[in-house]
C-alpha cells in the first residue's frame, strides 16, 4: 500500500542534491568559514578580472616611425629614374684658360675648305664666375680673287655651366640666333659633335652651329662678305649685278669639324 506523501515533501520530485564541495570542479577552493565558501556572482567576476590598459611603450612608437620613414624613402627612390643623383653637369675637362679661337689647329678644317690664304684670330673676351664661365672670340679667313675678295668670319661663343645642366635651356632656345634672337629659317640636327647639335640657317644668310656637350654649350656662327678688289678694272656688268656671294651650305662638314677643334682646344 502506497502511503500519501508526508507534509513538507516536494511535489515535483526529489530536490537537488548537495552542490560540489570546495576544491571540486566549478567551485573555487576556500580556506575557512562560510564567508570564504560563498561563490561570487558572475558580474562580480567579470568586473574584477578586467585589467587596466597599459600605456604604449615608447620604443614601439620609435620602431613604427622608423618603418614609415623607410617606406617613404623607398617610395621616393623608386620614383626617381636613377635614385638620388648629383645635378652638377659634366664639363668633360673643358676650361677657359686661353683664347678658344687661338692655336694652330683651331679652324683648320674650315680654312682648308674655303682655301684661305690668310687667317686671323681676335682677342677673346672671357668672363669667369662661380656658376658660369663665358668666352667670345672671332676668327676670320681671307680668300682673294681676280675681281673680288671674300672674308669668312666665324663668331665663337662658349658657355661652361658649373652648377646646373643647360640641356633644358639649350633645347628650348635651339630655334633662335644666340646673338640677334632672330628665329632661324631652317634648323637641322647635326651629327658627329657633342651630345646634341643643330645647324641653323639665319635670316641674314649666316649658318650657325649650336653644340651641347655635358655642361658646355658652343655656338659658332659663320658668315661671309665679298668686296671688289679693283672696281675700276672690273666688268661693269658684274658690278651692276652685285658681287657673288659664296654658298655656305657646302661648308657645313668643315664647320662641324672646326667645332670639334675648338672643343679639343678647351681641354688642352
Amino acid at each position: 500500500m502506497i502511503s500519501d506523501p508526508e507534509e513538507g515533501d516536494g511535489l515535483d520530485g526529489p530536490g537537488p542534491g548537495p552542490g560540489p564541495g570546495p576544491g571540486e570542479p566549478g567551485v573555487p577552493a576556500t580556506h575557512g568559514g562560510a564567508a570564504d565558501a560563498q561563490v561570487p556572482y558572475a558580474s562580480d567576476v567579470v568586473a574584477d578580472s578586467r585589467a587596466e590598459p597599459r600605456p604604449p611603450r615608447p620604443w614601439r612608437w620609435a620602431l613604427g616611425g622608423a618603418a614609415v620613414a623607410a617606406a617613404l624613402c623607398a617610395g621616393v627612390l623608386s620614383l626617381a629614374p636613377d635614385g638620388w643623383r648629383d645635378s652638377t653637369p659634366d664639363l668633360h675637362g673643358y676650361r677657359l684658360e686661353a683664347n678658344p679661337c687661338g692655336g694652330t689647329k683651331v679652324f683648320v678644317p674650315l680654312a682648308r675648305a674655303v682655301k684661305a690664304q690668310d687667317t686671323t684670330s681676335g682677342v677673346a673676351s672671357i668672363a669667369r664666375g662661380t656658376v658660369l664661365d663665358r668666352a667670345r672670340c672671332v676668327w676670320s679667313a681671307s680668300v682673294p680673287g681676280k675681281d673680288w675678295s671674300s672674308t669668312f668670319t666665324a663668331v665663337v661663343g662658349v658657355e661652361l655651366h658649373r652648377k646646373t645642366d643647360p640641356r633644358a635651356e639649350f633645347e628650348d632656345q635651339r630655334y633662335w640666333d644666340a646673338a640677334s634672337l632672330d628665329r632661324a629659317e631652317r634648323i637641322t640636327p647635326a651629327k658627329g659633335v657633342g651630345d646634341e647639335a643643330y645647324l641653323l640657317v639665319l635670316p641674314s644668310g649666316a649658318q650657325q652651329l649650336k653644340v651641347l656637350h655635358g655642361g658646355a654649350v658652343l655656338t659658332v656662327t659663320l658668315s661671309v662678305t665679298t668686296i671688289w678688289s679693283n672696281p675700276e678694272l672690273a666688268d661693269p656688268d658684274l658690278i651692276l649685278n652685285g658681287t657673288p656671294t659664296p654658298a655656305l651650305t657646302p661648308l657645313r662638314p668643315a664647320l662641324i669639324a672646326s667645332a670639334r677643334t675648338v672643343l679639343a682646344a678647351l681641354r688642352a
